[in-house]
């Protein structure tokens, strides 16, 4: 019985030693990841400071367009045109009112098209810039565009006020066989009586504009999601699938990151209008920074190459002298945990050392970096430091959270949950889970019977919802929708989980709570729902499943029931 003990004993020390010395190995292995994901964030971090000067850059010029369109319609002479009735003076108005739309014209050659239309539609006046010059279009060339209007209905007077300022969509100007981006301005015009007359239109030749943004490497996307500026010429003009939001990683002030796409971005505002506008990350400058960790990388990982060698040959050496177990059931279990373990220790503590050491020396480098810059003012560096130290806090967040769930394994070794409960409002509660893990379906969609505030293990009930969340993820390949429905039943509150995900295999079902079950994941433990049915059963609850097998829907659903008043 001592000898057996004393093996047992031997077993686990080797099998620590050995999850000790992966753990080791697998972080060095992740150096080079991380590696890349700092350089990531330096590229990440010096192009977003360009983006944002060329967005306040190119908006500046913009509403640099709306203070010409109102100095426009302040003209004493368009007052006295839609001012008067007599129409030989009405004439001579209109006469003086070309000149002015013509030296104003060729002061600001910006503007390929100024135009006065009536209430009708009715071209009365438009002066073009053709060639490098301004000229005024000829009466017989003037159009009714009232079938054609780039902005909202003006016939329809009672919506518009004094100083209102409207602005078109981002299009191709069709007046020549070259493809010109154009964007055109509308302000309407009213008499002394306050009565609408018509509007003023100003065309921006906006093709200078979007050449600075692509000298620059920033491309543009108008309401059709086609690029209208784009450093690359291939892609001008072309159509493409980019869908971009603000919930996704925020790296600076309205300054965004997509990690699938690769891409800086933010939105170009102007006049109600919202353009997205952005720069692709570039990998060479990228691999110049990685070749700085390279060096010192290989020759720790062929040193622990080394180690790794003794300690296998010292394990083999060692298993020799370990017997049998004294049932075969005892020594399966053992064997099952270090698979779960080392591959647990493998997805989740890998960026542990990482995540949690590396923030304070990086929290000194971008302090650094931003003092050095010349461009910011001292306050404004420090705000944006401040604003990478809350991003820093955030990983170091994380890896608390990993370092609990290695904490609920251990409890799941040892059979215990031990649970710090506390007062959690549902409904807070579950918009935060939506918050958090929306992102691993297709869609999250909360209906919360239930609002009122219950007393639970808020981590752990976490835990349980992000593994039925990312389970109906990883098995459908993110493309499975997912409802969370809560509901009081009595004195019990039964909280549902549905997908429309794969339905669970009938070998699968009676194994489903069991520790290491596990289906349709690539690199699945077997542990999530087995965790997730301890912690409830500790809450004084139950959980059990059911396929769908509709003829319109399909998918898993999993039905909560804890008691009212824990």
């Amino acid at each position: 019985m001592k000898n057996t003990r004393k093996n047992i004993v031997y077993y686990f020390i080797l099998l620590a030693f050995s999850v000790i010395v992966a753990i080791i190995i697998f972080a060095i292995l992740n150096m080079n990841k991380e590696a890349v994901n700092m350089a990531m964030s330096m590229i990440k971090l010096k192009n977003s400071i360009l983006l944002k000067e060329i967005k306040l850059s190119v908006e500046d010029d913009l509403n640099k367009a709306k203070e010409d369109i109102f100095f426009i319609s302040k003209l004493s002479k368009l007052h006295l045109f839609v001012n008067t009735a007599d129409y030989e003076r009405k004439t001579k108005f209109l006469h003086d009112l070309e000149k002015e739309f013509l030296i104003f014209s060729e002061n600001y050659k910006r503007y390929s098209c100024m135009a006065f239309v009536n209430l009708n539609g009715q071209e009365l006046l438009r002066v073009d810039r053709i060639k490098n010059k301004s000229e005024i279009a000829r009466s017989e060339t003037l159009t009714n565009l009232s079938s054609s209007l780039y902005f909202k209905d003006f016939s329809n007077t009672e919506k518009f006020a004094r100083n209102d300022f409207y602005v078109s969509r981002l299009e191709l100007s069709t007046n020549t066989n070259i493809k010109t981006p154009v964007l055109k301005l509308a302000m309407p015009v009213f008499d002394g009586k306050g009565e609408y007359v018509g509007f003023l239109s100003i065309t921006i030749d906006i093709k200078n504009l979007f050449s600075r943004l692509e000298e620059n490497g920033v491309w543009l996307l108008n309401e059709k999601n086609e690029f209208f500026a784009n450093p690359d010429k291939n892609l001008l003009y072309a159509k493409t699938n980019l869908k971009l939001e603000e919930a996704q990683e925020k790296v600076a002030k309205n300054i965004f990151f997509s990690s699938a796409d690769g891409i800086v971005y933010s939105f170009l505002e102007f006049g109600g209008k919202k353009w997205p506008i952005g720069m692709f990350l570039d990998n060479k400058k990228m691999n110049i920074v990685l070749k700085r960790y390279k060096k010192e990388y290989y020759r720790i990982f062929y040193g622990l190459i080394f180690v790794l060698t003794i300690v296998i040959i010292f394990m083999f050496s060692w298993y020799r002298r370990i017997q049998y177990s004294e049932t075969y059931e005892r020594e399966a279990r053992l064997a099952e945990i270090g698979r779960l373990v080392s591959g647990i220790i493998h997805d989740i503590s890998n960026p542990l050392m990482v995540i949690i050491n590396k923030p304070n020396i990086l929290k000194q480098k971008i302090k650094d970096y931003f003092i050095n810059v010349t461009k910011n003012t001292v306050a404004e560096k420090i705000n944006i430091a401040d604003e990478f130290n809350n991003d820093l806090d955030e990983i170091v967040k994380a890896g608390n959270k990993q370092s609990f769930l290695i904490q609920e394994i251990m409890d799941t070794v040892r059979g215990e949950t031990s649970l710090k409960k506390e007062i959690v409002n549902m409904e807070t509660f579950l918009i935060e889970i939506k918050s958090n893990y929306n992102r691993y379906v297709n869609s999250l969609e909360i209906k919360c019977g239930y609002k009122d505030d219950v007393f639970i293990d808020k981590g752990r009930f976490e835990r349980i919802f992000a593994n039925l969340i990312k389970n109906a993820g990883e098995v459908s390949e993110k493309k499975a929708n997912v409802e969370i429905k809560t509901f009081l039943a009595g004195q019990s509150i039964k909280i549902i989980v549905a997908n429309d995900g794969p339905v669970i295999p009938k070998n699968v079902m009676k194994n489903m709570f069991k520790f290491g079950n596990t289906f349709g994941k690539k690199d699945g433990t077997g542990l999530g729902l087995y965790i997730a049915k301890k912690i409830i059963e500790s809450h004084g609850g139950k959980i059990n499943f059911e396929n769908k097998y509709d003829k319109l829907q399909k998918g898993v659903t999993f039905t909560i029931t804890i008691p009212k008043n824990l």
